[in-house]
């Protein structure tokens, strides 16, 4: 019996796995009536096609029981199934970073120019290692506001483009010891920018084995030299954010983030929750509160977070919000965030969300929020 239930919980776990993957269109499901059985119970089986062409085919066994009904249309039963991954799939597989990540570097290939691949491989990489901005104890404000020029108010992404362009492109490629002066000054970590800079550089040669056109990560516009050679304590805030396709870029990375959107929740502080307060002390808790009430989001799964104080997003706490990480400490807070679009998500997630509005009998914009608000997570 014992040995039943654990079959039993595998072949869950196939189902469940298959299902996500299904669902963001990275396998193909082809479920046939099999005619072999297997006495005493459901039993899980893979069968691997070869990795030359990174197929991959799994077959589930049925005991002749009927299969339950599906939780969501499209679920795969219990029926003998075969299952093989679709081209986006075969190309995930090549790409050796987070799927996620992989995701938007296709997406950009796909439907973007190759100049737009090019600065979305420049994010990429930028989450796949360590910030490289640094905040010494001793130095933290002298830091963050020389950090603060480069910060984009709508997204975090953006504003590692600003600080890739005026590194590595504004003024030409650095040399080493050049490289050393700017991370000295403007507070970076050298080992950081120099992996930062070589990952690029490899993800620029995986994207052309793919057969895909990367162009250069060039803004549209960017700072004068007469700014950028200012000295840095009359540089202001944002004075070096550049002109990008932001919507472009941010489409594709949505691609990967699906499941990390969130929307805004709004609650206003009440009277009642300062009752015991006066004088100054009130005023401070009402302005904090209010202030806090705007930084609230509700996300996938029913979770809820705020962006991170250290976000230059989280000024803003515009409406709809899509983030790489969720970090819990004091609360849930996400890091590195832009502000999106919520309508950019309907042809990412259509067919899974035409398929879940008819099933819920709802439009397919509740159905997009039904979609990121599930427990079935896409890839």
């Amino acid at each position: 019996h014992g040995r039943l239930q654990r079959i039993e919980a595998g072949v869950d776990g196939l189902e469940r796995l298959f299902d996500l993957l299904r669902d963001d269109g990275l396998i193909h499901p082809a479920v046939h009536r099999g005619s072999a059985e297997r006495d005493g119970g459901d039993r899980a089986a893979g069968d691997e096609r070869g990795a030359a062409n990174a197929r991959r085919t799994h077959h589930l066994y049925g005991n002749g029981a009927q299969a339950r009904p599906a939780q969501l249309p499209g679920r795969i039963g219990r029926k003998r199934g075969e299952v093989t991954l679709t081209h986006t799939g075969r190309q995930l597989a090549r790409i050796p970073i987070d799927v996620r990540l992989g995701r938007m570097v296709i997406e950009a290939a796909k439907t973007g120019s190759p100049n737009l691949l090019a600065q979305v491989l420049v994010v990429v990489a930028f989450l796949s290692l360590q910030d490289p901005r640094e905040r010494p104890d001793d130095k933290r404000e002298d830091a963050d506001r020389i950090h603060n020029r480069y910060a984009d108010e709508t997204s975090d992404f953006l504003t590692a483009l600003n600080i890739w362009d005026r590194v590595f492109q504004a003024d030409g490629d650095p040399s080493n010891n050049a490289l050393r002066r700017i991370c000295k000054t403007e507070y970076f970590s050298w080992l950081r920018m120099r992996q930062w800079k070589d990952l690029v550089s490899q993800l620029r040669q995986m994207c052309k084995e793919l057969k895909f056109k990367v162009g250069d990560p060039l803004p549209a516009s960017r700072p004068g030299l007469e700014i950028r050679q200012l000295p840095l304590n009359q540089q202001a805030a944002h004075s070096l954010c550049c002109a990008w396709d932001a919507d472009g870029i941010h489409k594709s990375m949505l691609a990967g983030l699906l499941s990390m959107m969130g929307m805004q929740v709004v609650r206003e502080p009440k009277a009642s929750d300062f009752a015991g307060l006066t004088g100054s002390a009130r005023a401070r808790a009402m302005k904090r509160a209010q202030k806090q009430s705007k930084n609230d989001y509700q996300g996938a799964r029913g979770t809820r977070f705020a962006l991170f104080p250290a976000s230059a997003v989280a000024k803003k706490t515009p409406s709809w919000v899509m983030s790489t990480e969720l970090v819990e400490t004091s609360r849930l807070w996400a890091r590195y965030s832009a502000a999106i679009d919520p309508a950019w998500a309907e042809p990412l997630a259509k067919l899974r969300a035409m398929s879940l509005g008819t099933y819920l009998s709802c439009s397919i914009a509740d159905a997009i929020f039904c979609f990121v608000s599930s427990e079935m997570t896409p890839f």
